[in-house]
């Protein structure tokens, strides 16, 4: 499969309680069809910091207004073929934070899984391994 791909990205996987929101991308999708995923895209340029994009990109896929200082980082992924470098972060939602639906036509809306069956879906490439570390953190 041949990959529009970036040099930059961030993916923010937003937990609540011990689980993940996800949401499915749309079989139309050119980069990873019918996958699950977390927020996530490209950083405008190479001035944006990655905790700017991660803040950006949930307000843009969820609606939501995340502070920076809470997001935390937990490595790159550097296998993805969509990306130089995917930074991960996690953000942990307060009670009355909910994701909603922003990009019905790029994606499905927001789902509340358990940490260790979402890590058993069809995931974008990379997160299997930070759901391993999720896992380790939050169960």
């Amino acid at each position: 499969m041949e990959y529009e791909r970036s040099k930059y990205s961030v993916v923010v996987a937003m937990i609540f309680k011990h689980s993940v929101y996800m949401c499915k991308r749309d079989a139309a999708e050119n980069n990873y069809p019918n996958t699950w995923q977390f927020p996530n895209g490209d950083l405008i340029d190479a001035n944006e910091n990655p905790i700017d994009a991660c803040a950006r990109l949930v307000e843009e896929n969820t609606g939501l207004e995340i502070d920076t200082k809470r997001f935390q980082y937990m490595g790159p992924i550097m296998t993805d073929p969509t990306s130089e470098i995917r930074y991960v972060y996690y953000v942990e939602l307060f009670q009355g934070e909910y994701p909603r639906h922003r990009h019905p036509l790029m994606a499905g809306p927001w789902y509340l899984f358990r940490l260790d069956l979402a890590q058993k879906f069809n995931l974008m490439e990379g997160l299997y391994r930070v759901f391993d570390i999720l896992r380790v953190l939050f169960e």
